[in-house]
């Protein structure tokens, strides 16, 4: 299904080449979750195997993190009510800042109680994520067709789908690595991917302040976790994102080429060796092989 909000970022326009290549995994992790582009683009599966899997996802941003609860347990008819808003540059830039006034409480809400959510915090964050142009919040879309503001969307209907396809998720909130740890002891008895998608490095040149909560070194790290749990935990599936260049692996990966959608950017994928391998893909991705 459609991502709720757009967010620098997603891998929506490539996720069924991602899904391809992790299969049906019984266990998948997420903890760089965003619009959670990927967990939404998986495949449909029948009921029955649908009750053998695990999805965890997260973020480290609380707003994202309290949007997804609300969405998963809050009644769709009320957040559909209080997110169903005209594009208007002024409601932006004042929701905007109110939302940044909330982030300590929020924190501590999240943190304490695991079914905690604000529901009026999380309908002004979607709304603002699907009309602002700006990472700043200071600039408005009033003709956008995504998120919340997708042409003749009934909100309501959205919203109960999206709670019915995470009824069964685990919404983290926190850092990367407890998911990460938790998917490599996964791995060692059962079928489990990961796809790790972190704020790319300030060094490719990519802009910085891009997300609430934005760092140019995390990809670092995650790139070194992801070397070393490949060696310990080669059964793991595991999808590292990237631009072009950004990270170096071995060989026996599948590094897999596709363009954003304005095609300025060149990103990559790397897949690790327990990943499904294809030989033929489609436009407007493409697959290099070392």
């Amino acid at each position: 299904m459609k991502t709720p909000f757009p967010h620098f970022g997603a891998k929506s326009r490539v996720a069924n080449a991602i899904w391809e290549r992790f299969g049906n995994p019984s266990w998948y992790f997420e903890p760089f979750g965003g619009s959670l582009g990927t967990l939404l683009a998986r495949p449909d599966l029948t009921d029955s195997t649908k009750r053998n899997r695990y999805e965890i996802v997260g973020d480290a941003d609380c707003l994202i993190t309290n949007f997804f609860r609300a969405a998963k347990l809050a009644n769709p008819e009320d957040l559909a009510r209080l997110a169903d808003w005209p594009a208007s540059q002024l409601d932006l830039e004042a929701r905007s800042t109110w939302l940044m006034t909330q982030r300590k409480w929020l924190h501590d809400g999240l943190k304490g109680d695991p079914k905690w959510y604000d529901l009026e915090c999380a309908a002004y964050f979607v709304w603002v994520q699907s009309v602002k142009i700006s990472t700043t919040g200071t600039c408005v879309v009033f003709r956008r067709s995504a998120g919340v503001r997708r042409r003749n969307q009934d909100l309501t209907a959205y919203f109960t789908a999206l709670a019915k396809r995470l009824q069964d998720v685990t919404i983290h909130y926190g850092d990367w690595t407890k998911l990460a740890i938790s998917a490599a002891i996964e791995s060692r008895l059962r079928d489990v991917a990961i796809m790790l998608d972190p704020p790319y490095k300030y060094a490719t040149g990519r802009q910085q302040g891009l997300y609430s909560t934005d760092s140019g070194d995390v990809a670092g790290y995650v790139h070194r976790w992801v070397l070393a749990t490949a060696k310990t935990n080669p059964k793991l599936k595991i999808a590292l994102c990237g631009f072009v260049g950004e990270h170096k692996m071995p060989t026996e990966w599948e590094e897999f080429a596709w363009s954003s959608k304005l095609g300025k950017v060149k990103e990559r994928i790397w897949f690790s060796p327990s990943c499904q391998r294809l030989v033929e893909t489609e436009s407007p991705v493409s697959v290099l092989n070392y």
